[in-house]
């Protein structure tokens, strides 16, 4: 039975590492202090960080000392790689939650001018912009100028394109925008 009782205890926490139901290991601050910890990571798009935050809580780190080590994880420094080139143009680090809004309002103004899917709409693409502190207002300003020019195109050139090659507006806006990125697209 004590058998049995162990091989189940040991599938069980299989079971919960497999599917980083950490929590499932702690009780009382420990368990509250990484599930504050993994929430706010997880809203950072770094949930897989989940086994280091369990790691840290179990050496008995707390909640504000494991945010500021897994800053220094490879993946915390991938997800927010621009401030690194930012420090080195002698630019301020932006805290995760201006980074995060920046990524937000870049994403909206393209989405909302009608650009296709798949073009600058992730965390990646715009790195480069937020490294070099380009305003979610420049952006929008580039976006609108761009999609003027496309509204004053031919109609007979726009109805042809779209005809030929199932591009409208947004993709001959993303075209002029970034012919390379656009053109797979």
């Amino acid at each position: 039975l004590l058998r049995a009782q162990a091989g189940e205890k040991a599938a069980q926490k299989k079971l919960y590492e497999v599917t980083g139901q950490f929590d499932k290991f702690l009780e009382g601050e420990n368990r509250d202090a990484f599930l504050a910890v993994k929430a706010i990571f997880s809203q950072y798009g770094l949930g897989s960080l989940a086994s280091k935050i369990f790691e840290y809580v179990q050496q008995g780190y707390g909640a504000d000392t494991i945010g500021l080590l897994l800053q220094e994880t490879k993946e915390y420094k991938e997800r927010f790689k621009a401030n690194e080139a930012r420090v080195k143009q002698g630019l301020p680090v932006l805290a995760p939650n201006e980074y995060l809004a920046a990524e937000s309002a870049y994403r909206q103004i393209l989405e909302s001018s009608g650009l296709p899917k798949g073009f600058y709409d992730n965390p990646a693409d715009f790195q480069k912009w937020i490294a070099d502190d380009v305003s979610p207002t420049e952006i929008k300003s580039r976006v609108d100028m761009v999609s003027e020019a496309v509204d004053k195109l031919d109609p007979s050139y726009r109805a042809a394109m779209y005809q030929m090659y199932g591009v409208d507006s947004g993709g001959l806006a993303a075209y002029i925008l970034d012919r390379k990125r656009s053109e797979p697209i």
